[in-house]
């Protein structure tokens, strides 16, 4: 029935494939609709898409792409049912061609092609490609590098941002992606034509809107400013999971105590190894709101785990000793330190940062930069609090440091 779970197994593990993903293919097959006109330009591919479903294929492929200098890239791939997110195709675009890898095939390695996104000396054209590029670093143990982001180059070039790649298209390249599959069952063969579209428009335009927004950026003088920021794909750190630094989906999850606080931490931490191991989604194998009841409920033997509210007959089967003794030690100590907590800011200091961030924003505004590229509503909280305390500007903020601090210095001045 639709929006039923899909119940598979996993090593005897549950796994769920997302209702939203099968009534989003279901609905996006049943409208039939005829695909969008083609945009005519010389940027703009349009001709029979290629399909690679052999490794000699495949590295055929890649020699071409490397000898182009610059190509465009994209992924389809599932992400709700295992560790790291299960690639089903990789999109990639010339000016003349585009082609669709198969990456389910049979015989198909992809780590050639993710050593390929690791070369300086060929471009990579993404919209929002932190996920498309995460093998890269886990896979080569060399992060992405060469990567420009429409995305984020066009919010130093008059656009919004973040702005969806659809909408992207039809500011910059007057072009119309079709009804969107994002969600489809990309690991089903033979694709569906309107899988296919879907995956070709998604890298279709990508040179186009590059090259449009490219010469914007250079118009206004805000190129190097864009590079800078893409250049976050070469960062290793962006792409390794930090179990701690999750946000807990759960209630009750923001008002821990110290030691309820060390056993959630525990947990996650155990959490992320095991779902690692066993090539689950981290949530998938225990949820966040498990891991804040036996906070605040501490388990003291395996029998209690095994009664426990809403905890998943594997866990109970495999690991119940495992988290009485995660309990027991994390209650040992030493706890976490207390948490920060900050007062409201006095009506003075409320009226003063109301008024930096309207000027901040029209500032950012004059500049075709996009405000919410620049700065955020916390980072200009702290610089007034520490105006408010007579104390120097806080340190660590992305604000006081590079192009963020060259744009908001004539509106910021002293604070920063």
């Amino acid at each position: 029935m639709p929006g039923k779970r899909n119940l598979k197994t996993n090593g005897g593990w549950p796994n769920y494939r997302s209702p939203h993903r099968q009534r989003a293919d279901a609905e996006a097959h049943a409208e039939q609709a005829a695909p969008p006109p083609v945009v005519e330009h010389d940027l703009v591919p349009d001709g029979e898409l290629g399909v690679v479903e052999t490794q000699d294929a495949l590295l055929k492929l890649i020699d071409e792409l490397r000898d182009a200098g610059r190509f465009g890239y994209d992924t389809e791939f599932i992400g709700e049912e295992t560790f790291y997110s299960r690639f089903c195709v990789v999109q990639v675009s010339t000016p003349e061609k585009i082609t669709l890898i198969d990456a389910l095939a049979p015989g198909i390695d992809l780590l050639p092609f993710w050593e390929l996104l690791a070369e300086p000396a060929v471009e990579k054209i993404v919209h929002a490609g932190l996920q498309d590029m995460e093998p890269v670093q886990r896979l080569t143990g060399k992060p992405p590098a060469n990567v420009f982001d429409t995305q984020i180059a066009a919010a130093f070039a008059g656009q919004p941002y973040p702005m969806s790649q659809a909408k992207l298209c039809l500011a910059v390249a007057e072009a119309d992606l079709g009804k969107s599959s994002k969600f489809s069952q990309w690991d089903r063969r033979p694709l569906t034509p309107h899988q296919k579209q879907y995956a070709a428009n998604d890298v279709r335009y990508l040179h186009l809107v590059r090259h449009r927004i490219g010469k914007r950026l250079d118009e206004m003088g805000h190129a190097d400013k864009a590079r800078t920021e893409c250049q976050q794909f070469s960062d290793p750190s962006i792409y390794r999971v930090e179990p701690l630094e999750m946000k807990l989906k759960a209630k009750g999850g923001g008002t821990l105590n110290r030691k309820e606080q060390a056993i959630v931490n525990a947990l996650l931490l155990w959490r992320a190894e095991v779902a690692e191991e066993r090539n689950l989604p981290m949530r998938m194998l225990l949820e966040d709101q498990i891991l804040v009841d036996l906070a605040k409920t501490p388990v003291t033997s395996a029998s209690e785990v095994a009664s426990f509210k809403g905890m998943p007959w594997p866990v109970k089967e495999a690991y119940a000793q495992t988290l009485v003794d995660l309990t027991a030690a994390a209650l040992a100590g030493p706890l976490p330190k207390r948490k920060r907590g900050y007062k409201p800011l006095s009506d003075t200091a409320q009226a003063r940062l109301d008024e930096l961030w309207e000027a901040a924003q029209a500032h950012c505004d004059a500049l075709s930069i996009a405000p919410s590229m620049v700065f955020t509503k916390r980072e200009l909280t702290a610089l007034v609090r520490a105006e408010e305390k007579g104390k120097a500007p806080p340190t660590g903020l992305r604000i006081g440091t590079g192009w963020r601090r060259e744009v908001l210095e004539p509106v910021l001045g002293a604070l920063l």
